[in-house]
């Protein structure tokens, strides 16, 4: 998700924030067109995770005396009109947690590229980044009993 010149620890703390931002906007718009209780509570339940996510990276980058990116415009525009087009003629438990699905899948992806052959970076920021991927395959187990 982001690049530039920034360290690797600064690199994957960008994306665990953007990550979990992503996901937090993405069950923000998704929920309301949920009906099922139960399915309600488990997207509440990944929504308190990302927040939680969000808000660790964010204090560490603080504490680097960096400022947490959002994520780009043109990042959003596919996840945004995926959602649209994904609900327009199907507003399912089944589509929606598919869809939940696909972006856990890709969360993982990202996060795992942007461990990948890093060294030097402080064991906090490594286990936070593996604690994101585990709660993403977390959620995609819990996802699959409303496919």
């Amino acid at each position: 998700m982001t690049n530039g010149n920034k360290n690797a620890n600064e690199l994957i703390l960008q994306n665990v924030y953007q990550g979990a931002r992503m996901g937090t906007d993405a069950i923000a718009k998704l929920m309301p067109k949920v009906k099922n209780e139960k399915f309600k509570q488990a997207m509440a339940t990944q929504l308190n995770g990302y927040q939680t996510f969000m808000g660790d990276a964010c204090t560490k980058l603080t504490a680097m005396n960096k400022t947490p990116e959002d994520v780009s415009i043109i990042q959003k525009i596919p996840s945004e009109f995926g959602m649209i087009m994904g609900t327009a003629m199907d507003k399912s438990d089944s589509k929606i947690a598919e869809m939940m699905i696909n972006g856990s899948v890709m969360g993982i992806a990202e996060i795992k590229k942007s461990v990948a052959g890093k060294s030097g970076v402080p064991e906090d920021t490594m286990k936070l980044a593996q604690d994101v991927i585990t709660f993403e395959e977390n959620n995609i187990n819990n996802m699959k009993s409303f496919l």
